[in-house]
């Protein structure tokens, strides 16, 4: 290597610290605070509060670097003025607005806005939980945590552009260093060492024995290691605490905007709806057999009243033709003194006769009826509940129904569509309309009358213009008995959206 190269090494190794160490001055300049807000106050130092210690460092790119509880989130300028993007990682992102005041509002992104606002008020960092109108305006804070200044925080400086800062050669580094085998970057506040003509002297080789100072100096740095690690330790237990305190606030800042959020409509309880349907019938079906106990208790009482009347009326007819004899015995002429017969007593006494011998038929076919009917109901009794009493009259009344479907809604309709047929007559079963149970096989005729029109009344129904709901919601009402007959002249359409066909 010639001469000339030797001596233009340390000055060229000079000149390239000074511009280093100018490109960093200009680096540090402070944050522009219409842009970045609080933040260019604040960053470079850490804040120390009640639940633990939040700090802000700007990194070589322009960004600033938040670390917060052991989490670290970068915060960069927005696409627009005044606008600023907090992230962290894949877990949220918040948009900042910055204010007048400097203060940072921060909204996160997706449905939970958990709007918070950062400002500093009397050298203190306040960070806010606040709720917000449709401007972005605070209108309530709902928790408040402050910060103070702790101490100076390294920071990398602030630059709009990426700058390089290339190291001396080792031509320029001090002979220790060199002997360390590293190469070192020194302070921009340090003065280059002054360029010297001859080369530096070849480094020593060998090993190196320790003095009692340097073993002291080692066994102090172990233990200051120690001490290092335990409180680095400590600080994140503390972090990882502050953490889950942050992560349930947030939860309790989100559970307050679900209930800030409008109600919607609440979803029907199906379950609810079931029973509420099988306690409706059940109570239906429950008062039906008590009706039908209370209609055969009401038949029971009634025969037994009427046998009562029949008893009654047949000891008056003997009473009164006992009286009758006894009157013709004592008007008859005495055998000792014959008399001519009377015509008008003998025909007396033939009506007399007559009419006993009637009244004897009368209460022997009584007596006989009510054997049948006492046979009747020991025969009946045990099958009540499941079959009712049966009945072997003739049929009363004609088979009348009308049937009923549920429709459709429409657009503008305010209450659910029904489609009713006209009443419909048909010849009625035995028993049919006559008071108790009908016989067997009554209620299937009558049913199978109804369902034998089920189609052509669900096509009328469709012909109106309207859709059926279902065809299980198909129903009818008929005159089994004469509450049902007061019940069916009042199935009728009642509203406009309702649909009256003809069969």
């Amino acid at each position: 290597m010639s001469l000339a190269k030797k001596a233009v090494r340390p000055w060229l190794a000079a000149v390239l610290w000074i511009v280093a160490i100018a490109q960093g001055a200009a680096a540090e300049a402070p944050a522009n605070p219409a842009a970045w807000g609080v933040y260019a106050e604040v960053a470079g130092k850490t804040w120390k509060g009640e639940q633990g210690a939040v700090a802000w460092a700007w990194e070589a790119d322009g960004t600033l670097r938040q670390s917060d509880a052991g989490s670290t989130s970068v915060i960069r300028l927005g696409e627009q003025p005044g606008q600023l993007v907090q992230e962290s990682g894949a877990l949220y992102t918040y948009d900042g607005y910055v204010a007048a005041d400097g203060s940072v509002l921060w909204l996160r992104r997706g449905p939970f806005k958990t709007p918070m606002r950062l400002s500093l008020r009397d050298g203190r960092v306040v960070a806010e939980s606040v709720k917000i109108d449709d401007a972005r305006q605070v209108v309530k804070v709902t928790g408040t945590r402050t910060y103070g200044p702790l101490a100076q925080t390294a920071s990398a400086p602030v630059s709009t552009e990426r700058s390089v800062v290339v190291p001396p050669p080792a031509a320029s580094l001090p002979a220790d260093v060199m002997t360390a085998g590293t190469v070192a970057a020194r302070s921009p506040t340090a003065t280059p060492a002054p360029p010297s003509a001859s080369p530096p002297p070849a480094p020593k080789s060998g090993p190196r024995t320790l003095s009692e100072a340097d073993l002291a100096r080692l066994r102090e740095r172990m233990q200051s290691d120690k001490a290092r690690r335990a409180q680095a330790l400590s600080q994140e237990q503390a972090a990882a605490e502050q953490l889950r305190q942050q992560m349930e606030q947030m939860a309790t800042v989100e559970e307050e905007a679900w209930e800030d959020e409008e109600p919607s409509a609440p979803a029907p309880n199906l379950a609810e709806v079931f029973l509420t349907t099988l306690g409706n019938e059940m109570a239906k079906n429950q008062a039906e057999r008590e009706a039908q106990d209370a209609f055969i208790q009401d038949i029971q009482r009634q025969q037994a009243a009427a046998a009562q009347r029949r008893e009654r009326e047949e000891q008056r007819r003997r009473a009164e033709a006992e009286r009758a004899r006894q009157t013709q015995y004592a008007q008859a002429p005495s055998p000792a003194a014959p008399a001519v017969p009377d015509a008008a007593a003998q025909a007396r006494q033939a009506q007399a006769a007559a009419r006993d011998r009637e009244l004897a038929a009368q209460a022997a076919a009584e007596r006989q009826r009510l054997q049948q009917v006492r046979a009747q109901q020991q025969t009946t009794a045990p099958t009540t509940g499941s079959s009712g009493t049966a009945s072997a009259t003739a049929a009363v009344k004609p088979l009348r129904f009308i049937l009923t479907i549920g429709l459709l809604n429409k657009p503008g309709d305010t209450v659910n569509p029904t489609c009713y047929s006209n009443v419909i007559t048909r010849p009625g079963p035995p028993g049919w309309g006559a008071p108790g149970f009908l016989p067997q096989g009554s209620g299937e005729q009558a049913r199978a009358a109804v369902y034998a029109l089920k189609d052509a009344f669900i096509a009328r129904c469709r012909a109106s213009g309207r859709e059926i709901t279902s065809d299980g919601n198909f129903n009818y009402v008929w005159n089994q008995t004469s509450s049902d007959e007061q019940t069916l002249q009042g199935v009728r359409p009642r509203f406009r959206e309702d649909v009256s066909v003809s069969l």
